[in-house]
């Protein structure tokens, strides 16, 4: 066993929570990071594998609580508000804005501990470095990984946390374990209005710009195991239950873990990937390492592994009758039967004044259609006002009690409630548009500042950077990352690991056949005499 007499750890153990929820104990130390098992995103997401009979009680008696960001799937507010005192540190990652933090607050942890990003900090014996990520793009306004390193091992939670800049984090190992994500967490193409092919199509290249990018990532910290967690969730909703694993008909994004961890021995010889569960017990000492189970055996695993979609529909039949009750009558929120064109005038027109190059980057309307009501948000004017019969760029149709539900919240990102939740339905003309889905990221006045600072920086078209021989423009068209620190460069082909998109260098054109170019030439090269060629 792995406790002394008093109850303690002798090696470093990481118990799994089930999703992104981990465990992490030390001799001297006792970390919960992101603990879900209350269903998110107006009762949409269920953690996968059920994860509620674990002695929560237990798990939850901490030295320190880390919530990597303010997705629902990572900051469940019942659950920390049932089972974690609050007079627990909170490790917080140093964001620039302040709205984990004052969440965090409202909850009654006023005790938080921020440590300098991509620093090395020490906590009690062991150290602890914490990488926040900040870009629009980046989880809501944010997100972060989270290294541990104690005289035993050292290792990775990088949850869902798209790294961008490896160094500081690769400096930290080298590692024994690595957790990370392998699959999506994301609403394209299921809820978009596209032929059925086009959505197979679309979700297939999904998949594997996913599963890819885990191995890149996999491939780059180089730990000597890996366990794949962070998703994907399951869905019990009637309404919702053909978005589970890769859909009805290969549709959908969601993978399993099995298969990251098949591509995994196929593709790598020095890291060994593991089945993780809720209750998976991890115990380490240098590369050596034991996994138990405590909550699933290991025949249970092996079934539930051999075929997802069984276990999730035994679940389905298993939860339906209750949830019908109760967790799914939560998804329509009470709500007057009221319009909702004066609230959102209020609320967001304001913010559309205030974020000119965030509007000028969207380049074009949307139309909300909230139950009977039209409602057309001009970006370009920068109002909002009822639709006139226009043909806009983009369209969202949104259930009324979601509207309402938001409205009353004042809920500042939509992609963290309804957008993720799936309940809802969107169309568009032309490529994908970032700034779209950042503006509804940002729906408060410090959130909209900075997303508008962030845009303002990337207006700046003509910077480039000059790596393997080429001269590439600086800012990836899909999303605006750095490409001088995110790209990669093989032969003729550009990958940005922020999300996987790839570019053929020599004719600019997006592999995975997507309408986004980029700028490139081949650079000038000195002669020995001073002449280029």
């Amino acid at each position: 066993m792995n406790h002394d007499a008093n109850g303690g750890v002798l090696l470093m153990q990481v118990t799994g929570l089930g999703h992104a929820g981990l465990l992490i104990e030390t001799q001297t130390s006792r970390i919960l990071c992101d603990p879900w098992v209350n269903p998110a995103y107006f009762q949409s997401w269920y953690p996968c594998p059920d994860n509620r009979e674990l002695d929560w009680g237990s798990v939850t008696e901490v030295d320190y609580l880390y919530i990597s960001h303010r997705h629902q799937d990572h900051l469940d507010k019942e659950l920390l508000a049932s089972y974690v005192h609050p007079s627990t540190p909170v490790l917080l990652p140093d964001y620039p804005l302040s709205t984990l933090r004052t969440t965090l607050t409202s909850l009654g942890f006023s005790n938080q501990i921020t440590p300098p990003a991509g620093v090395p900090f020490p906590i009690g014996d062991d150290r602890i470095l914490i990488n926040p990520q900040i870009g629009p793009s980046d989880g809501p306004i944010g997100d972060s990984t989270l290294s541990v390193k104690d005289d035993t091992a050292t290792i990775l939670n990088q949850n869902d946390t798209h790294l961008t800049n490896l160094s500081s984090t690769r400096s930290f190992g080298p590692y024994t374990a690595h957790f990370l994500q392998h699959t999506g967490a994301l609403w394209w193409p299921m809820v978009y209005d596209l032929p059925l092919k086009a959505k197979q199509h679309f979700a297939q290249l999904k998949r594997s710009s996913q599963r890819t990018r885990a191995l890149r990532y996999a491939r780059d910290i180089e730990a000597a195991h890996v366990f794949p967690f962070a998703g994907p969730p399951m869905f019990l909703d009637p309404d919702l239950i053909g978005h589970n694993g890769t859909g009805d008909h290969g549709e959908s994004i969601f993978e399993d873990p099995d298969v990251f961890l098949n591509l995994l021995r196929d593709q790598t010889s020095t890291t060994r990937g593991h089945r993780f569960f809720p209750g998976t017990v991890v115990d380490m000492d240098g590369d050596s390492m034991t996994v138990t189970q405590s909550l699933y055996s290991d025949e249970q695993i092996e079934r539930i592994s051999q075929d997802w979609g069984a276990y999730r529909r035994e679940q389905i039949l298993l939860r339906q009758r209750p949830l019908a009750k109760t967790e799914h009558a939560g998804h329509t929120p009470t709500c007057t039967n009221h319009t909702v064109l004066p609230d959102l005038i209020d609320w967001i027109e304001p913010l559309m004044r205030a974020a000119p190059s965030v509007c000028a980057a969207i380049n074009g309307a949307l139309e909300v259609d909230v139950q009977d009501e039209r409602i057309l948000f001009d970006f370009p004017a920068r109002t909002i006002r009822a639709a006139r019969g226009e043909q806009p760029h983009y369209r969202f149709t949104i259930p009324h009690s979601l509207v309402c539900s938001v409205i009353t919240d004042l809920e500042p990102d939509w992609c963290n409630s309804i957008f993720l939740s799936l309940r809802f339905k969107a169309s568009r003309v032309g490529k994908f548009n970032q700034a779209l889905y950042a503006f509804f990221s940002s729906l408060d006045t410090e959130r909209m500042a900075y997303v508008e600072s962030w845009y303002a920086k990337r207006d700046d078209t003509n910077a480039t950077f000059t790596a393997d021989g080429w001269t590439i423009q600086r800012r990836c068209p899909h999303a605006g990352a750095d490409l001088s620190q995110t790209g990669s460069i093989s032969g003729n082909t550009l990958t940005c690991r922020v999300h996987g998109w790839q570019f053929d260098l020599e004719t600019g054109r997006c592999i995975a056949g997507g309408a986004a170019t980029i700028d490139a030439t081949r650079a000038a090269t000195v002669l020995p005499d001073g002449d280029t060629a």
